[in-house]
């Protein structure tokens, strides 16, 4: 099902080109400020993998800067591609080395990726048995984390960029706004179409944001 809601995200992206584009050449930078106050908390939304064009990609959300209102939820998602995640050390070797040592620093903070508590692999309801195996898979998690934390210094274009709204108590979802192929693209609020979460359905981006408010 989560892979349902990954292709879910891609579809609303690319529908969403037939919105206003602004023109490449601005500057991307400025108008990313839209939602962001502080540098970027980026974590790792499933272990599925999102079908873009431009590669095979996991998804992120901007756990820093969530913006939450009486019954909505706003923040950022960007999706890497793997190809690019896994080419780091080649790109960019000063801040591959680094990606090691700040989970450790993390993981000594106490801090647990919201995505082992979603799956169950920590906390209530989770299988210790294999404490080498959760150990493994927390690891996972949080390495590919620092890697979207570096990944606009490295640099590594996302193979989607979006500002997205959850209704939490509607179980609904809308991008407000969407970089795809270098270009932003935006209309009105009152024109951008929410897509229902169906029963039965997983999103990860609802169920981190709206239950386990991370």
């Amino acid at each position: 099902m989560k892979t349902l809601f990954l292709i879910s995200i891609a579809a609303l992206l690319l529908a969403a080109g037939t919105a206003r584009a602004i023109d490449q050449q601005q500057d991307v930078t400025a108008l990313f400020l839209t939602g962001i106050a502080e540098e970027p908390d980026w974590r790792l939304l499933s272990m599925d993998i999102a079908p873009f064009e431009d590669g095979k990609s996991y998804c992120f959300y901007d756990a820093k800067n969530v913006q939450r209102f009486p019954s909505t939820v706003r923040t950022w998602m960007k999706c890497l591609a793997i190809a690019d995640m896994n080419n780091i050390e080649t790109l960019n070797k000063t801040l591959y080395e680094t990606i090691t040592p700040s989970i450790f620093k993390k993981l000594e903070g106490g801090y647990l990726p919201p995505l082992a508590r979603l799956e169950k692999i920590v906390g209530p309801g989770s299988d210790q048995s294999d404490r080498e195996k959760v150990a493994r898979m927390v690891f996972q998690i949080m390495y590919f984390e620092a890697e979207a934390n570096i990944s606009d210094l490295v640099p590594i274009a996302p193979t989607a960029k979006a500002f997205s709204e959850v209704n939490c108590h509607e179980r609904k979802i809308r991008i407000l706004q969407h970089v795809f192929r270098g270009r932003i693209e935006s209309k009105p609020e009152n024109q951008i179409e929410w897509r229902y979460i169906e029963p039965g359905h997983r999103s990860p981006m609802f169920e981190m944001l709206c239950e386990l408010k991370q």
